[in-house]
């Protein structure tokens, strides 16, 4: 199965056909429709130990709006972090187009995240051909997307890169097909956290090193006591010194007066 995507009708059955060289399994949106478990029925025609091949196949009767969303089928031991890695897995967006249900329902009211750490916001549609925008509510705002600081994918949503306490307020969407325009339920977004942007300095104990010696790298990052700090290391060949690496974390408290 190939990444794609799919538009079907209410009402309509769908049938997705998997295979891979282990057993496999089936997750689908979290905003499934009532009932979903009669509505689903998965077959496994093969189960590998002859032809080395395993498959199964996923159908779904009956589908209505709530079931839009991304299908996806991965090998039963990945596990649960890893199941949106398309090494693991394989997946389909499906769009059941309802216009009377233009919105997939959101399963949260408040969204919530640190200053400067992307956010989400789940403004997804059953057509796949709406034009979505995204409001603030006070006053009443189009938010412009600009390809980078905010961007939109008609199967993510609209992503806030670099968010601000600017940005805190009861917030909407909006879809319009043709000339009907539809508000989706409104949200609000809370951006908490540090007070200035981190920028991180990198040290080391010396610049050049040879084989077996020590090598000391220590990342700074200068920040509000109360504000969150994450930090990950991205290093060449980690995959084969990872017994060898050691990362130790503390925060000091600084007197600025």
């Amino acid at each position: 199965t190939d990444q794609s995507e799919h538009t079907v009708n209410p009402g309509d059955s769908f049938t997705l056909t998997c295979k891979g060289s282990a057993p496999l399994s089936w997750s689908h949106p979290q905003n499934f429709g009532a009932n979903t478990a009669s509505r689903i029925s998965i077959e496994v025609p093969g189960n590998g130990t002859t032809t080395g091949e395993y498959s199964s196949v996923l159908t779904l009767r009956n589908m209505t709006s709530s079931d839009t969303g991304r299908l996806r089928c991965y090998y039963s031991d990945t596990l649960p972090s890893d199941v949106e890695d398309s090494y693991n897995a394989a997946s389909v967006y499906v769009f059941v187009k309802d216009p009377s249900k233009l919105f997939v329902m959101m399963r949260q009211s408040v969204l919530q995240t640190q200053k400067y750490r992307p956010i989400t916001v789940k403004c997804l549609v059953t057509d796949p051909e709406a034009n979505v925008t995204l409001w603030t509510n006070t006053p009443e705002k189009q938010i412009v997307v600009d390809g980078s600081e905010i961007t939109y994918d008609k199967t993510v949503g609209f992503t806030l890169y670099s968010p601000t306490p600017r940005n805190n307020g009861p917030h909407m969407c909006k879809a319009t097909v043709g000339n009907k325009t539809v508000e989706s339920q409104p949200f609000f977004l809370f951006v908490f956290g540090v007070a200035q942007k981190p920028y991180p300095k990198v040290t080391t104990n010396s610049p050049l090193v040879t084989a077996g010696e020590k090598f000391r790298l220590k990342c700074e990052v200068r920040g509000a006591l109360d504000g969150l700090m994450f930090f990950n290391w991205s290093l060449p060949g980690a995959d084969v010194i990872g017994g060898r690496i050691i990362q130790n974390d503390s925060k000091e408290e600084e007197n600025s007066g």
